[in-house]
């Protein structure tokens, strides 16, 4: 499977826009870690979205990672899917 084997370096400056989501991953994550928030302050629920209008939420929850494996596990997908797709046509 080619590419797969790169270094994550290499792949975000070959893939800038995966590599731009993924800063802007990173810059959520350290926000987030940084006031130790968790779920209730940054995931997506029904009472958050629709009872209480916080209709940020729809947008930042997508971002939003509250511990670094998840962070990480994400993060190596959106390089290495787009690869695999590719790779498949």
């Amino acid at each position: 499977m080619e590419g797969t084997s790169e270094g994550v370096l290499y792949q975000a400056l070959d893939s800038p826009c995966t590599g731009a989501a993924i800063a802007v991953c990173m810059g959520f994550w350290l926000i987030i870690s940084g006031k130790r928030w968790g779920y209730q302050e940054v995931g997506m629920s029904y009472d958050s979205l629709v009872r209480k209008r916080e209709y940020y939420r729809m947008f930042s929850s997508s971002f939003a990672h509250v511990n670094i494996l998840h962070l990480a596990f994400n993060m190596r997908c959106c390089f290495l899917i787009p690869y695999l797709i590719i790779s498949h046509l």
